[in-house]
């Protein structure tokens, strides 16, 4: 076998660049070894941690309240709107100012509002807000603004501080043991069962309709009549006496 020209060596690589036989075979040998080598020891990969493809994908999650707690968290939101209502009712009926009470019966209003929509009954408590609050209450502002209504004052103001809390201390105690040991008949528990799930999404008022004028049909022309004893008692509270009406007829003429 002829040996390679000298240039020849130096154009191939220093494994290539063989003077003989016993080179070449070197050469195929070190081959062979650098192939196992590789094979034994592959060449370790770096891993990297991959960047989501959003900037809030990796980012923590927010906190979710469970079941419980979000039981917990809405009792104590009735409780706040519970007190809430009464506090602004106790102002209606011991406030001193005519408009400083019909104020405290918006905020009573929209508490009760909100124990609606706790409750699972946000079409009630739309009700509450756009019927009571948005125009019985601006009716009573028009009605208090045009007539001028003054502090009471007088023996009548002091009977009425003290009958107050006497009769709503014994309307509550009436209540309390009412609901504590009388059982409600099953027509009524029928009458006021709550809407659970889904299902208080789709009470609209086709539903309330339907179950005022049938199985609350009572309950509904009593609140009627108590409302047209209201209005008579207003009538008759915001009347001036004979004796003014005269006199003020006699001071006209």
């Amino acid at each position: 076998m002829s040996h390679a020209s000298p240039r020849t060596r130096e154009a191939l690589p220093p494994l290539a660049q063989t003077h003989g036989p016993r080179d070449r075979e070197g050469a195929e040998l070190h081959k062979e070894r650098s192939l196992r080598a590789r094979a034994v020891h592959p060449r370790r990969t770096r891993l990297r941690q991959a960047t989501p493809a959003h900037p809030r994908e990796g980012t923590r999650r927010p906190y979710l309240l469970r079941e419980g707690e979000v039981q917990q968290v809405a009792y104590y939101v009735f409780l706040v709107l519970a007190c809430a209502t009464i506090v602004f009712g106790l102002f209606v009926v011991l406030g001193r100012k005519p408009a400083i009470c019909a104020v405290n019966l918006v905020g009573a209003l929209f508490s009760l509002s909100g124990i609606y929509l706790l409750i699972g009954f946000p079409f009630l408590a739309a009700l509450q807000l756009i019927v009571y609050v948005g125009a019985i209450m601006v009716l009573f502002f028009f009605v208090i603004m045009l007539l001028d209504l003054k502090e009471v004052q007088g023996p009548e103001r002091a009977l009425a501080i003290a009958l107050s809390p006497i009769i709503a201390g014994l309307t509550l105690a009436l209540l309390a043991l009412g609901t504590g040991t009388a059982e409600p008949s099953a027509k009524l528990v029928q009458g006021t069962r709550p809407i659970i799930g889904g299902q208080a999404s789709a009470a609209g008022g086709a539903d309330l309709a339907t179950a005022l004028f049938s199985r609350q049909l009572l309950a509904f022309e009593a609140l009627s009549l108590l409302l047209l004893a209201a209005i008579v008692g207003v009538i008759v509270f915001v009347k001036p006496p004979a004796s003014e009406r005269k006199a003020s007829g006699a001071g006209t003429q």
